[in-house]
């Protein structure tokens, strides 16, 4: 009987950290080329903001975020999709494949917002 138990619980267990490394696993992080070159919208990073916050795009387009400020930023989807740094005077670019909305921040400065919208 305890032999059971014992293997119960170790069932449980791993089963628990399965559901852990899906639901806790990083966000990829994607090549800051990805998606260049393709019709889309452009983000400003400057004065810690996103300008404009919210940019509505067709499928399969591109957005560009171009940092104008003199600090790291990061582009953080909230769902996971991805997350990636952009240093002064760099941009990073992304292709959109599916429609949706997808809000986005900075990790680094937490009240930096946006949201792309895919249509």
């Amino acid at each position: 009987m305890k032999k059971g138990v014992l293997i119960g619980v170790i069932a449980i267990v791993v089963i628990l950290a399965v559901i852990g490394y899906f639901m806790f696993k990083p966000a990829p992080v994607v090549d800051k080329a990805q998606g260049s070159g393709v019709e889309g919208a452009a983000v400003t990073i400057k004065n810690y903001n996103f300008n404009p916050t919210t940019v509505n795009i067709r499928v399969n387009q591109t957005v560009v975020w171009r940092n104008e400020d003199p600090t790291l930023h990061d582009i953080t989807i909230d769902s996971g999709l991805f997350d990636a740094d952009i240093e002064p005077n760099e941009e990073f670019s992304y292709q959109f494949t599916e429609a949706g909305t997808y809000p986005y921040h900075c990790d680094i400065h937490t009240s930096m917002k946006g949201t792309v919208v895919v249509g």
